[in-house]
């Protein structure tokens, strides 16, 4: 089996509770009103996330809250309405045009998605958030420019290239460069933790290097559900490595688990 179809078969594996899944946000620019709602939803009070994004959505006066509380709280109409009367409003914003974009990418508008982060990259040519998104693309349609656009972020703006260090631990993961992995983690753990960012994804890593190393009851599992006890993607990302390198029935079991809490 080749790669591609590797990463295919761990898509299909987790399309189901994909949905379900949680959305950690990285941005330095995200307004303190979300980022609020958000540690809520990082500590799995997934009800009390919600009545606040929604809270943010009736009594906001700024149409950017109003569009990302929208997205955050499962609204896509209602945020793409918001989001088309924001850009009225702010039409020099690339975070915007950036937030934008990735309401389209989580719905599979990949186009529309591009065309807003190269807009947003016209307004401000390194803003990181916008490269993040076209890697993002680019990784889903198995292209190399992935790489790039993540290097240029930690070239550029190192200081904002938590994700880009995410994503060039993945990779490097998927490739068997374990070493190489665990650097990028260390280096977007320690961005995590200079500015106060989940670290949920990043111990679901570890605990993939841990799996791919031969340990298969992670202590790094275990920190991530301390700090959220339904955060399946403790289990789900490390099942996409046993995926990749064909354990299946281990990966199902994982998934599994994933789904249960």
């Amino acid at each position: 089996m080749t790669r591609k179809a590797w990463l295919g078969a761990v898509a299909a594996c987790t399309g189901a509770t994909a949905a379900q899944a949680l959305t950690i946000e990285y941005a330095l620019d995200r307004p303190k009103e979300l980022v609020a709602c958000d540690e809520q939803a990082y500590r799995g009070a997934r009800a009390e996330a919600l009545a606040c994004y929604r809270s943010l959505v009736t009594s906001s006066t700024d149409s950017r809250i109003k569009a990302d509380a929208a997205r955050a709280a499962g609204d896509t109409r209602g945020a793409n309405g918001f989001f088309q009367a924001a850009i009225k409003e702010y039409p020099e914003d690339p975070a915007l045009r950036t937030r934008w974009g990735e309401l389209f990418a989580a719905t599979h508008q990949n186009n529309e998605a591009l065309r807003l982060f190269e807009e947003a990259l016209e307004l401000d040519p390194k803003y990181a958030p916008a490269k993040i998104g076209l890697a993002k693309i680019a990784a889903g349609r198995y292209e190399e420019k992935t790489r790039e656009w993540a290097a240029q972020v930690i070239d550029e703006t190192p200081d904002q290239a938590l994700e880009a260090h995410l994503m060039v631990a993945r990779a490097a993961l998927e490739d068997g460069a374990i070493e190489a992995g665990v650097d990028a983690l260390d280096m977007a753990q320690e961005l995590a933790e200079e500015h106060d960012r989940s670290p949920l994804e990043i111990y679901a890593l570890k605990a993939s290097v841990d799996l791919l190393r031969g340990t298969t009851e992670s202590s790094w599992t275990q920190r991530a559900l301390s700090l959220n006890p339904s955060y399946g993607d403790a289990y789900a990302i490390p099942a996409h490595f046993y995926v990749i390198t064909r354990r299946y029935s281990q990966s199902i079991a994982l998934l599994k688990r994933a789904v249960e809490i």
